[in-house]
């Protein structure tokens, strides 16, 4: 049977929000018919299929429970046969999640991933310093960079086969040009290469960016990372159920793709979703053809906003604070990863703590921290205040 791929909307194919806005009205029932094909949503909705946003959004949340108890193939809406890779996420906090996908699933996965402000091409050298197994990171990163004709170093960071001192010759030796990591990493080698002999902004002048996701990041650790290699650092939000979901623009604004799907904000405490504003991430994808999802609950806690931005891509803005519910006693009130670092910087640089608030700490004033268990396993991924964590 020939299957024929969905043309797929990119940036400048639509003039304002309200276009925006249309490209996935028109989307949305084709992405509703298959997601009834799955056995968990056929038994969920039986002939109430969302085929219109307002019967979207009076259909209920899908969450990471029910993505459990429906595990593995209660969400697969093709043949077994069509599928081309499995995946789990890392579990960090409980219980890991299946994910699937097609072939053309893929196409879409690696189109996404490749929206970046520095673009990846045939002349680079990829170092995919990320998991691999059954997390979908260090694949989409191999896959999107081969797609693009570029050199890929399968530099995995949980192979005891790579130790930092493998990573800093094979940087240096291969001239590698980008590379996708831990916003740690980075650091990790420059104390390599020094310990080498080697200047991380002046000895490998081959390197045009660094691009990282997966822990909390805040703009002054992001300058800092910057300012020793002297290289831009892009950043990436995403998750193993979904790809990637946000990407930079060239002003270093954080843009969810909403062309490829519908978002929403979940305020967990009055129930209420909103197309803006403050809670739980919530996306329905446009383009998954094996596990639709309908109104996915990923439950990171964001700030969304639709606002004009220079790139004019006209696409909503995001900032993202981290894992709901993932806090940490420090003063009054507690803080989440980001706001930890930023109170950590701030006793650095001044001697003396911040002082209390008793307002909910805000998201990052720039770019985002990507979901501690989207892309990564929870060792390096989670964040705790204390002597020993040092935020760059």
């Amino acid at each position: 049977m020939t299957m024929t791929r969905p043309a797929r909307p990119e940036p400048g194919q639509w003039r304002d929000f309200r276009e925006l806005a249309a490209l996935q009205d028109a989307r949305l029932p084709v992405i509703a018919d298959a997601a009834a094909r799955a056995p968990f949503y056929r038994a969920r909705l039986g002939d109430a299929v969302p085929r219109t946003r307002q019967a979207l959004r009076d259909t209920g949340l899908t969450t990471k429970r029910d993505l459990r108890e429906a595990y593995p193939f209660g969400f697969l809406a093709v043949p077994r046969e069509r599928l081309a890779t499995y995946h789990e996420s890392s579990g960090t906090t409980g219980v890991p999640t299946a994910s699937y996908y097609t072939e053309d699933d893929w196409a879409d996965l690696t189109h996404r991933y490749a929206r970046k402000r520095v673009g990846i091409g045939a002349a680079d050298v990829f170092l995919v310093r990320t998991p691999y197994a059954l997390m979908i990171t260090g694949h989409l990163a191999q896959a999107t960079a081969r797609r693009a004709g570029a050199t890929v170093v399968p530099g995995d960071n949980r192979s005891l086969a790579m130790p930092y001192a493998r990573v800093v010759r094979l940087l240096h030796d291969l001239g590698v040009t980008l590379s996708w990591s831990l916003p740690t990493e980075p650091l990790l080698w420059a104390a390599a290469a020094r310990w080498a002999g080697h200047q991380p902004g002046r000895d490998f002048p081959a390197l045009r960016a660094l691009f990282v996701g997966g822990e909390p990041l805040t703009a002054a650790r992001r300058a800092r990372i910057a300012e020793i290699w002297a290289v831009p650092v892009v950043e990436e939000y995403g998750s193993t159920e979904t790809g990637s979901l946000a990407g930079e623009c060239p002003y270093e604004r954080l843009h969810l793709w909403a062309d490829r799907a519908i978002f929403e904000v979940h305020d967990p405490r009055t129930g209420t979703v909103s197309p803006e504003g403050r809670g739980q991430l919530v996306v329905t994808p446009l383009y998954r053809e094996a596990m639709p999802l309908l109104r996915y609950d990923i439950e990171d806690d964001v700030e969304v906003r639709y606002e004009d931005c220079p790139c004019e891509w006209h696409l909503p803005t995001v900032r993202v604070s981290g894992r709901a519910g993932v806090g940490y006693p420090v003063g009054r009130p507690g803080s989440d990863p980001t706001g930890c670092a930023s109170r950590s910087r701030y006793l650095t640089a001044t001697g003396r703590p911040p002082a209390a608030s008793s307002e909910r700490p805000s998201a990052p004033v720039s770019g985002s921290t990507q979901r501690s268990s989207a892309w990564y396993p929870e060792p390096l991924s989670r964040t705790r205040c204390s002597p020993h964590n040092r935020t760059s």
